[in-house]
């Protein structure tokens, strides 16, 4: 039987009870395993991942959070996600990124509908053991080019697709990749060969172990530093056809597709960012020793 991905009852004012539920224990959740190590985890090296703070997070629901209840997931849809991600936001963004990638990379995969690949690669997220996804589009010179239509004939896609008995050899490398480092799999986007540019963009889902796979070097930044980002390179990795995601040349539509659906996240998360330092911002000018420095500097 395939799966269909169904919002809960749409209701913008009042969301559903298990909704509620939900975004109230991932607010615990950020307040009290996440936000106290904030600094800590911010400060780390820029290799270093706490699977502890993502296992807690995957014991409460947060890497199926997406995934409806007849795959083993919470089914509090997008509306869900987004007021989670807020609340995790506010604790820390890196981890709430590490979280919304796992479901970017899980779109793809939905969005197909096709029982078998569900099966194979979303099942595990039900399991005892934390599980994180990546989504692997970016590389040297395509990325946000293929997210604004636009600017789809300009860009560049060198991971390329070659047709062989039994599905695709896979040759390229990916660079700013959220989780690739840390990730069981990567739905990645190739260009299709025979097809210039991005023309012939198409989806494969690729295990991370999988022979031909190696992955890079964490990439050091600035910010979002509990979520790693790095590159991932692809040496004649075989995918089944079975693996492919929708069909050939259909990598475009899924690609905007999935992005569509992250918009709302990516809002929440800068949401919570914003509510973070404003909160921390009016606890600092309430203090009244520093208000009243304050208000005898302006005069």
């Amino acid at each position: 039987m395939t799966s269909t991905f169904v919002e809960p009852d749409l209701n913008f004012d009042e969301p559903p009870r298990s909704v509620r539920s939900f975004v109230e224990m991932v607010r615990e959740f950020a307040q009290d395993v996440v936000l106290p190590r904030a600094i800590e985890l911010d400060q780390q090296a820029a290799d270093d991942f706490d699977w502890e703070v993502i296992q807690a997070g995957h014991d409460i629901g947060l890497t199926r959070a997406l995934l409806p209840r007849d795959l083993g997931g919470l089914g509090v849809g997008v509306i869900g996600v987004t007021m989670a991600m807020e609340e995790l936001a506010a604790a820390d963004p890196g981890i709430a990124l590490a979280f919304g990638a796992t479901m970017l990379g899980q779109t793809p995969v939905l969005l197909t509908g096709d029982p078998v690949l569900q099966e194979r690669y979303l099942a595990q997220f039900s399991g005892p053991r934390a599980v994180l996804a990546s989504n692997a589009v970016a590389e040297e010179e395509a990325g946000t080019d293929l997210v604004i239509p636009q600017h789809f004939a300009d860009a560049r896609m060198r991971t390329t697709l070659r047709r062989v008995d039994g599905g695709y050899l896979l040759n390229g490398h990916k660079r700013f990749i959220t989780n690739g480092t840390v990730a069981a799999f990567a739905a990645v986007y190739a260009n299709l060969e025979g097809h210039p540019g991005a023309t012939g963009l198409t989806c494969v889902v690729v295990p991370l172990d999988a022979p031909g796979v190696r992955r890079g070097d964490v990439l050091d930044k600035m910010g979002y530093r509990n979520c790693l980002g790095g590159e991932i390179w692809f040496t004649d990795v075989f995918v089944p056809v079975e693996d492919l995601v929708g069909g050939e040349c259909e990598g475009t539509a899924i690609n905007v597709a999935q992005g569509n659906m992250a918009r709302s996240s990516v809002a929440a998360i800068s949401t919570g960012i914003a509510r973070h330092a404003l909160e921390a911002a009016v606890a600092w000018s309430g203090s009244g020793s520093r208000a009243a420095s304050c208000c005898a500097s302006t005069r």
